[in-house]
């Protein structure tokens, strides 16, 4: 018994001594220093701990640190990357025994982080200066969602969320804090900010699951998001297998907006603009490749479905998709060829036909794409476009349509346009063929309808360069030709340029009468946007017209002279030229004061004139056919000539 006394003595002694020391140490600098150098050591950056250190000691010990700092980069636009009024944390130690971190609880007490990067895009996140701090932030980073410590009860109060990127003009401010929801009291995790996103306003109102779900790779994760950049909103709601992955959505989108080019600076994905729009789909994502499934929606007046993936693992973005329209308003594609969609303002209004819209090289070379798009149908009303397709596809700032194909009047515009990117002054090329498209249908509805006619076929294979679509084409280099066959002159039409054409032009027209037109053949060569008439001849039943001068793409004028040959010597025995000038949008017809042209010259303008378009043959029969009444013009020329 005496030596049991002196053994309870000796462990009561020793045990005494033992809380006097965990005493001293903890009210002691001991414990604060050992956290701070630790802390710092581990993040390459200053941890400071300016207020106290409490202990509460027990099985479940709970450790207060007070003002907690974290130090930013050099570069940092603030002092502190990460700061808190007060951590509070309970543990449990037999877990911990185990190998497993449990905490009860969690507290952050005014807690403020600050994200941001420097111009070169450099993150003040990144830890990796410090070969130890790296090793450390890589060690202590969880890389599944059962390695997440097991947090039971996290709370987040007013707490705050800078962040910063320059170079992508973004400034977000956030508010974070936790709450207990409404739907079965679930915990949540809220995140409200504001601020600005790509220079225009931001807010966002995020709703996600306690942070001890991150773990549970059994459940998954609820996510709901509403965000909004300008006009640009964005709603996106469901669950996450795994959300520290980003891993196993199953989330719907919505997304809508007034322009989809204001996409571009928040996807990267580069669209041109549009009117107002509203898709919604499904959110997925298989590795690298995010996709927008199955989603449905409207572009301006015009329905849009489809799929859209964008593989986001490669040195450029590489986004795919195949697009359907059922119903297209052709007024919603005038982004596309460089002009403004309706309802919008030009900057600059001087008269223009040809589009000024410059050509965007920092969107051509941000994202590689492959689309192939269909139009079923094309409402576009006063002209009989009937349906489009179209295969896209952007190399490294290269665009190239191919196949290009649209359906005008029973005929079809199809061939291939290249947009070239890669250089600093972009460049187009364009090889099309127009073939069997019947005129009478532009005229429908009119009191023309019953007058015109005819059916048009011919040929644009021109290249050019520009800083805008208006500069490519009054550049351009190559060839352009036309046939018409069939139809008629109608006297309304005629009449409509103002003075009278008809008797210039040797046209026996009454008020209700139209002249027959066998066949008009235009054959221009394109030279730095001046297209020089190489042979150009209108024949009708009564008169031959011989069509010299130039067309200037780069000024948008007109210079030409028409010259009437009479094929009956009963008609008016002579004719002064018809002079067409002006600009695109107003052009002006006169009578050019001078020598009249000689009569019965018609026979003499077709051998002259049309042998030359024998080489057009095959363009004829293409875009009218083998019977075509210009294809017997043009054999009975060259017999006329023999």
């Amino acid at each position: 018994m005496r030596v049991l006394k002196w053994i309870g003595l000796g462990l009561a002694l020793v045990l005494l001594l033992l809380a006097g020391g965990i005493y001293v140490l903890v009210t002691s600098p001991f414990i604060k220093n050992q956290i701070v150098e630790r802390s710092s050591t581990a993040t390459g950056r200053e941890v400071a701990i300016d207020g106290d250190v409490e202990i509460d000691w027990s099985l479940t010990p709970r450790l207060r640190l007070n003002k907690v700092r974290v130090a930013n980069t050099e570069w940092g636009s603030q002092p502190d990357m990460i700061s808190a009024e007060r951590i509070d944390v309970s543990i449990k130690l037999l877990d911990l025994l185990r190998g497993r971190v449990t905490l009860p609880e969690v507290r952050l007490i005014k807690p403020e982080v600050l994200l941001e990067k420097r111009a070169d895009g450099t993150p003040n996140w990144r830890f990796g200066e410090n070969p130890a701090a790296a090793t450390a932030v890589e060690a202590t980073t969880p890389e599944d969602r059962h390695e997440f410590p097991i947090i039971r009860h996290l709370v987040i109060d007013d707490g705050t969320l800078d962040y910063r990127d320059p170079a992508e003009n973004i400034e977000i401010s956030s508010k974070v804090n936790t709450a207990i929801g409404t739907g079965g009291g679930a915990e949540q995790t809220l995140l409200r900010g504001n601020g600005r996103f790509a220079g225009k306003p931001f807010t966002l109102d995020m709703k996600a699951g306690a942070l001890l779900a991150l773990r549970e790779s059994d459940k998954p994760y609820p996510v709901s998001v509403n965000a909004s950049v300008g006009e640009t909103k964005l709603t996106i709601g469901g669950t996450l297998q795994d959300p520290l992955k980003l891993a196993g959505p199953d989330l719907k989108m919505d997304l809508r907006g007034q322009n989809l080019a204001e996409l571009f600076p928040i996807f990267g994905i580069p669209i041109p603009p549009t009117p107002f729009y509203a898709l919604s789909g499904q959110l997925t994502r298989k590795g690298d490749v995010w996709s927008f499934k199955d989603f449905a929606g409207r572009v301006g007046d015009s329905d849009l479905s489809g799929d859209f993936a964008v593989d986001i693992g490669g040195e450029r973005p590489f986004a795919r998709a195949t697009l359907v329209s059922k119903k297209l308003d052709y007024r919603d594609l005038a982004g596309f060829i460089g002009a403004s969609p309706e309802g919008e303002e030009e900057e600059v209004d001087d008269g223009r036909v040809l589009p000024n819209q410059p050509v965007n090289l920092e969107q051509l070379r941000a994202v590689d794409m492959e689309v192939s798009f269909t139009g079923q149908e094309i409402l576009a009303p006063g002209l009989p476009l009937e349906a489009l397709e179209a295969r896209l596809k952007l190399d490294n700032g290269r665009l190239e349509l191919d196949p290009l194909r649209f359906g005008v009047a029973d005929g079809t515009v199809a061939g291939r346009v290249v947009l070239n990117g890669r250089q600093d002054v972009p460049s187009v090329g364009a090889d099309l063929r127009i073939a069997k498209v019947n005129l009478q249908k532009f005229f429908e509805g009119s009191e023309l309808a019953e007058d015109m006619g005819g059916t048009l076929g011919g040929r644009v294979d021109l290249t050019g360069e520009g800083n805008t679509f208006g500069e490519i084409l009054g550049s351009s280099d190559g060839s352009l030709a036309i046939v018409m066959g069939g139809g008629r002159f109608s006297n309304l039409l005629l009449e409509f340029a103002g003075i009278d054409v008809a008797e210039a032009l040797g046209f026996m027209l009454t008020e209700d009468q139209s002249v027959a037109t066998r066949c008009i053949v235009g054959d221009f060569d394109v030279d730095d946007g001046l297209m020089h008439t190489k042979t150009m001849v209108i024949d009708t039943t009564d008169t031959n017209i011989a069509v010299e001068g130039a067309v200037s793409l780069k000024q948008e004028t007109l210079d030409l002279t028409l010259e009437a040959h009479p094929k009956d010597p009963s008609l008016l025995a002579a004719r002064s030229p018809v002079r067409v000038t002006g600009v695109f949008d107003d052009p002006q017809f006169g009578v050019e004061a001078g020598p009249l042209v000689a009569r019965g010259a018609a026979a003499a303008i077709l051998g002259v004139v049309l042998t030359p378009l024998a080489a057009l043959l095959p363009m004829i029969e293409l875009g009218l056919g083998e019977d075509s009444p210009c294809r017997q013009l043009i054999e009975q020329a060259q017999n006329t000539k023999d």
